[in-house]
């Protein structure tokens, strides 16, 4: 995660649900979604005031958005070391 400093939350820049689900081209039923995976995490993405989900609307709040849905890449895995030399062919009489 990126070192954005601490998410201010305005109440002039404050919008609600249906409006962030406008503003990011997505269904508010698919902003719900992502609540309830853990992709948006109340306090750091968003607010609750009651029954209502309040969004900080600001470049801060996308920045950090988009660093934390960055896909992680998996490290290489190392190559492994055989501790033993290959086996010798099998060598059949007749």
């Amino acid at each position: 995660m990126s070192e954005l400093g601490p998410l201010y939350f305005d109440a002039e820049q404050m919008i609600g649900l249906d409006e962030f689900a406008r503003r990011m081209n997505a269904c508010a039923n698919t902003v719900r979604y992502w609540i309830r995976t853990g992709k948006l995490v109340e306090g750091r993405h968003f607010i609750r005031q009651g029954r209502k989900y309040l969004f900080p609307w600001s470049p801060q709040l996308l920045a950090l958005i988009f660093d934390d849905w960055r896909p992680v890449v998996p490290p290489k895995r190392p190559l492994l070391d055989s501790r033993r030399p290959n086996r010798q062919p099998l060598k059949l009489r007749c």
